[in-house]
């Protein structure tokens, strides 16, 4: 087909506190992976939606454009819809939507838009054939299984379903190259390890799908794994991105076996989403996945509820719930994510307190671990939420998602308003946070989870125990830094024998956290003795421990007995500064 074909994905770009991550475009990367594999141009951008206008212009002007497809959900159907109607009027080409909005298109959006057509579900082969047709005048793409578009008299025609790629190792890798301004830093990629979901729950599109669900066969997954290890240097962590990626207990131990053998080759690590009621079935599965390299955990919690939790269908129980996040601890499982959804089914403030216990629970019980992310009910089109609102309890007032940037709700319940349930989210996400503030002050925290916290940043990974907890207490944020880059350890992870080899470093910089102004030292509210501060200005790392000792005592001597005296109490001050993360040891 003379020309190429572009594929948008635009949101504007938003701040998120919680860092929900915010993934690249993988359908649209298996789309172009399979058009190139049946002789078509194609490339990716994806962006905001200011400069995907331009970089259209700017295609469009060096040379031929065949056609355009965006992927629009609920999120950007607004700059999506003004974009294409941009698009189809100035350049006058075939556009076409895909993305889970479609499914709730109405023949006043497909007119706003002024697209051509729009694909219902997967798009390799609905697209691949309306290509075709476009090649040939003879064929008519208007009886194209799975295509939305307007008839001649302006009503909305909805073909039957089309069809789906049954063997998904027919599949070509998601095609990466393809993807024009991908970012520069390339440590992270993305797998789908198979398609549909056998679970219909009724805020989600993909169990509104009821799709049939078909996996790849692990030697295709693992042979995938192993050509990006090969071809991608960066790479050292890989997110698969099934809904379901825990379907099977018996293919999750396959794989793991096999992305064990990879590291064993080079390290990386990965993520997963994985159903609590699988994994509440199958305990040991944790502490396997955490072997083979798992790092990062998603659960939908949902609800502290067990009556919203019912009506979502999600088929779990609150005690499933606590049994997933205490084995997920105990396996050491170093980051889980746990979707919380406020402004549900039937919510009042009873229903908002319940929430607010259950989370603090979960909280408590896995300290250092895990994180919940309340976000508001979003009303995504063929959901039963969104087609039957009665039968929850709610009202939906803003379908075109025109007042949110997910960050605030559009709907109410019977007994709350918006503004009610923002507030309870708003309240809600700032308890969890002090608990967790909490749980470190008191030192709940295990030394090790805070370390491998701090290993996972510099690999992208970052976590809201990381940006709301630990980045805004003391002399933390250095004092693991150190810690997870070998720098320095605790003098209780160091051998007895060998402590004197060691040197005492402080974490701190003088100039910044010591306070001179009123004529003394003073670290924060604590008031340091010369004895402290020269303790404290040796401790560089350019003096073992013995030798530390030895230069102070020269000049403190007369105020102790003898030496065993003066070394017991300058060794409590070190002990000390290291409770307070001012402190720690360091090798030659």
């Amino acid at each position: 087909m003379p020309g190429r074909i572009l594929f948008i994905h635009t949101h504007r770009l938003t701040y998120d506190l919680l860092e929900i991550d915010r993934s690249e475009s993988l359908g649209l990367l298996y789309l172009c992976g399979f058009l190139e594999s049946k002789g078509y141009d194609s490339i990716l951008f994806q962006g905001e939606p200011s400069k995907a206008r331009t970089f259209l212009d700017q295609q469009f002007e060096a040379g031929r454009v065949a056609m355009v497809g965006f992927y629009c959900d609920f999120e950007n159907q607004k700059e999506v819809a003004e974009l294409s109607r941009e698009i189809t009027t100035q350049y006058g080409v075939p556009v076409i939507h895909g993305g889970p909005q479609t499914i709730g298109f109405s023949a006043e959006y497909l007119r706003r838009s002024a697209c051509t057509a729009a694909v219902l579900g997967e798009g390799e082969l609905p697209l691949l054939e309306l290509l075709q047709c476009f090649q040939d005048s003879t064929r008519d793409w208007r009886t194209i299984p799975g295509l939305i578009f307007l008839g001649c008299d302006g009503t909305l025609i909805r073909n039957p379903p089309g069809s789906v790629v049954e063997n998904l190792d027919e599949l070509p890798p998601p095609a990466y190259h393809r993807w024009i301004n991908r970012s520069m830093r390339r440590n992270k990629v993305s797998i789908m390890t198979g398609r549909g979901c056998p679970y219909s729950c009724a805020f989600c599109y993909e169990g509104s799908l009821l799709r049939k669900v078909r996996l790849r066969s692990v030697e295709r997954v693992l042979q995938e794994v192993s050509e990006i290890l090969k071809h991608e240097p960066e790479v050292n962590y890989i997110a698969f991105r099934d809904d379901t990626f825990t379907i099977s207990h018996e293919r999750v131990r396959e794989l793991c076996y096999g992305l064990s053998e990879e590291r064993k080759k080079r390290e990386f690590h990965w993520y997963c989403e994985g159903h609590v009621k699988v994994l509440s079935k199958h305990p040991d599965l944790l502490r396997t996945m955490v072997d083979a390299g798992l790092v990062r955990l998603q659960i939908g919690i949902e609800s502290g509820v067990q009556k919203v939790l019912d009506a979502y269908g999600k088929g779990i129980t609150l005690a499933e719930i606590e049994q997933v996040v205490q084995t997920a601890y105990e396996a050491g499982v170093p980051q889980v994510f746990g979707f919380f959804i406020t402004g549900g089914p039937f919510e009042n403030a009873e229903t908002q307190n319940a929430n607010r216990v259950f989370a603090e629970k979960l909280i408590r019980m896995a300290p250092g671990m895990l994180v919940l992310g309340p976000s508001p009910l979003m009303p995504y089109p063929g959901t039963r939420l969104t087609d039957c609102p009665d039968k929850y309890g709610i009202a939906i007032e803003d379908t075109e998602g025109l007042t949110t940037l997910a960050d605030y709700p559009v709907t109410h319940s019977t007994e709350l308003s918006r503004e009610e349930i923002a507030k309870y989210q708003q309240e809600l996400i700032w308890h969890v946070i002090s608990v967790m503030k909490e749980l470190q002050v008191k030192g709940k925290i295990p030394h090790e989870r805070i370390v491998n916290c701090f290993r996972l940043i510099p690999l992208g990974i970052d976590f809201v125990w990381h940006t709301a907890v630990y980045r805004e207490a003391p002399f933390i944020e250095g004092y693991y830094t150190l810690m997870a880059r070998d720098a320095v350890k605790r003098s209780q992870d160091i051998p007895s024998s060998e402590l004197e080899n060691w040197r005492p470093q402080r974490i701190m910089e003088m100039w910044h956290d010591v306070d001179f102004s009123l004529g003394y030292p003073k670290i924060g509210k604590e008031v340091l003795s010369p004895l402290e501060f020269e303790l404290l200005l040796y401790s560089t790392g350019k003096s073992t421990l013995p030798q530390l000792l030895e230069r102070i005592y020269g000049r403190f001597s007369a105020l102790f007995p003898d030496r065993k005296n003066f070394d017991e109490h300058a060794l409590g001050i070190l002990g000390q500064f290291e409770k307070r993360h001012w402190l720690a040891y360091a090798p030659l």
